[in-house]
């Protein structure tokens, strides 16, 4: 059960490092760090190195690797994720959207 506990940590840490490493490299001082548009991107790099664990296959380090990649890339897919059900949700099921 510990066990098990550390790693979700682990996965969500990588996830959280790879959305700190985007809004890092992004912010042009270091109090942009603390404006509300990075702290989303890093709490949703947590949030997606969170939802890795979750479909991951195994525990080993690639799969560490590509949790924060999911983390640093990850906060994109989630937020391309929300525009497309949002565009579902308005009715629109067939055709394409310019998300």
């Amino acid at each position: 059960m510990i066990e098990q506990a550390g790693v979700v940590l682990y996965f969500t840490f990588m996830g959280l490092l790879g959305g700190f490493t985007w809004a890092f490299f992004r912010a042009r001082r270091p109090n942009d760090l603390l404006k509300f548009y990075y702290v989303k991107r890093i709490v949703l790099g947590a949030i997606a190195g969170f939802l890795y664990y979750n479909i991951h296959t195994g525990y080993n380090l690639p799969n560490g690797i590509v949790a924060f990649v999911c983390g640093y890339f990850g906060t994109d897919f989630i937020l391309a994720i929300l525009r497309k059900y949002q565009w579902f949700k308005e009715g629109k099921k067939y055709g394409h959207s310019r998300v």
